[in-house]
């Protein structure tokens, strides 16, 4: 009877301590969804999601991958095929987490991070643009043109996680230099054949600009994401 307690005593030790173990086993990788990506109306929305592994106390990488599965409707006359999808590969450095002396105290400051991002983008959609043959025409013509855009993109990104227990919130930001090429397809509507446009009015750029250029980056978001 004492030998089979001493065993079943050896053996709620020995659960307590690998119990111990996994709870204090540190948390290396983080799954993330990407709220602003699912209405990002700059450029196309996705379904986007990131895994982050973190490889010590203050430098990980992160995989992105986003999918267009829905779209602001710019036609409803199909040119080219409605099609989107991001990939971004980001290099992170946890600075306040490298500085401080005592690795193993948690601070506030420990989510703030910089980084290198790199991205690629792809996406092709439906555009209609209604104009007049010319200034004295009343007769409105209507030209559906396919646009395809293809960007790539380098960035310095700055964050923040903001941990809840295994809940992670992170906005960021990130400033850098983009190339955009952008094609269109089937188009009539021609602005040097004095073609007229009944609404010139671009918010976030024209579609009609067929283009291989390069520009500053400003971008910002937020994404949720679980710690395991």
């Amino acid at each position: 009877m004492r030998r089979i307690f001493l065993l079943l005593l050896f053996s709620l030790n020995s659960l307590n301590f690998f119990a111990q173990t996994e709870e204090t086993k540190p948390k290396n990788w983080i799954v993330k969804w990407n709220a602003t990506a699912a209405v990002d109306v700059f450029s196309f929305p996705t379904v986007q999601f990131a895994v982050e592994r973190k490889l010590n106390n203050y430098f990980s990488v992160q995989a992105e991958y986003g999918i267009q599965l829905y779209g602001f409707p710019k036609s409803d006359t199909v040119s080219v095929k409605n099609y989107g999808h991001r990939v971004i590969i980001e290099g992170r450095f946890y600075i306040f987490n490298y500085l401080k002396k005592d690795k193993s105290k948690t601070r506030k400051s420990d989510g703030l991070y910089t980084g290198l991002q790199l991205s690629y983008r792809k996406n092709s959609y439906n555009f209609t643009q209604e104009y007049y043959l010319n200034e004295t025409d009343s007769d409105i013509q209507t030209d559906v043109i396919g646009v395809k855009k293809e960007v790539y993109a380098i960035n310095v990104c700055f964050g923040y996680q903001i941990p809840f227990h295994n809940f992670i919130l992170e906005p960021y930001v990130y400033l850098g230099y983009f190339n955009r090429n952008i094609e269109n397809f089937d188009r009539e509507y021609d602005e040097s054949a004095g073609h007229v446009p009944v609404d010139d009015i671009h918010y976030f750029g024209s579609d009609l600009t067929e283009e291989s250029d390069s520009y500053g980056n400003v971008s910002f978001g937020l994404r949720l994401g679980y710690k395991f």
